[in-house]
């Protein structure tokens, strides 16, 4: 279910990404993510796409190309996620009336299946569920993050040879 007229104008208050989130891994560790006043700095995600894409990418394409570089990286709605403090991953959300897409999400792969990505899909899912809208991301046919989503309740909505594009209908 969308919305139309003025609620349209607020739907983006009703899922407000923009204050610190956080809660725990399942091993523990307290995951936070926020958006910075001025973005994320560049540099840092696109060394945290790499850390965690490069060995997806290189398993279907039989190589590693970053999606953008430091002069055409958009970090709007980009989210860094730290674990003590320190970078582990992103979080990039675009918020509709239609719904939320889900442009970036990707740990370190160092910080892989320990919850975190978890975490971060909750929350989006969470908003998604109060704002009675649906959750659309996609993800490479490589990757194993495909198992999570699927836990999630996120269900196949088209497939390509490169991507799995998937949706979760809010249940509200």
């Amino acid at each position: 279910m969308g919305f139309a007229g003025r609620e349209a104008v607020r739907f983006a208050e009703r899922i407000p990404f923009h204050y610190l989130c956080h809660g725990t891994s399942h091993y523990g560790e307290w995951v936070s993510w926020r958006t910075l006043p001025i973005g994320p700095p560049k540099p840092t995600m696109l060394r945290l796409e790499e850390a965690g894409m490069r060995r997806h990418a290189e398993a279907l394409w039989g190589r590693w190309r970053p999606s953008a570089t430091v002069e055409t990286y958009d970090i709007s709605g980009h989210r860094i996620m730290l674990v003590l403090g320190r970078p582990v991953g992103c979080l990039a959300t675009t918020c509709r009336p239609d719904g939320i897409t889900i442009r970036r999400l990707f740990i370190a792969a160092e910080h892989q299946n320990r919850g975190i990505g978890t975490v971060a899909l909750r929350d989006v899912v969470s908003r998604a569920e109060r704002a009675g809208v649906p959750v659309r991301l996609s993800v490479l046919t490589t990757n194993p993050a495909l198992r999570l989503y699927k836990r999630e309740d996120f269900t196949l909505e088209a497939e390509t040879t490169e991507r799995r594009h998937l949706v979760r209908i809010s249940r509200t």
